[in-house]
């Protein structure tokens, strides 16, 4: 399901819940008062705590989804990360010494971060 959908539901279930209370609230009316606010306060309850943990299932998909972005986004423009960095540098450095053998894994060990 995309996060698109779960976010229009999650906010489809708060409304219901709401209107099922007030619908609630309306049919218990020949109970006490305090018995009819006890009995709503636990179905609210129970509605708000299932909607805070689907939220926060929501919240992680979407920070991981951005995160992804990022770093894609991040690529695609030619940016690299420090450790990247660090074997190009390495590479580099071993190209001026002549070591080639050692530039090619350097240079093989950066690829392989693209992956």
């Amino acid at each position: 399901m995309s996060l698109k959908r779960k976010l229009t539901l999650s906010g489809c279930l708060t409304l219901f819940s709401t209107i099922a209370l007030s619908v609630g609230a309306t049919y218990f009316s020949g109970i006490d008062k305090y018995y009819r606010l006890f009995i709503l306060g636990i179905v609210f309850g129970t509605v708000q705590i299932l909607l805070s943990i689907f939220h926060k299932t929501i919240e992680e998909e979407w920070y991981e989804q951005e995160k992804n972005n990022h770093a894609a986004v991040r690529r695609k423009e030619g940016y690299m990360s420090e450790l990247e960095g660090a074997c190009l540098y390495g590479a580099t450095e071993a190209i001026k010494k002549g070591d080639l053998d050692e530039a090619k894994k350097l240079s093989d060990l950066k690829n392989s971060f693209l992956k």
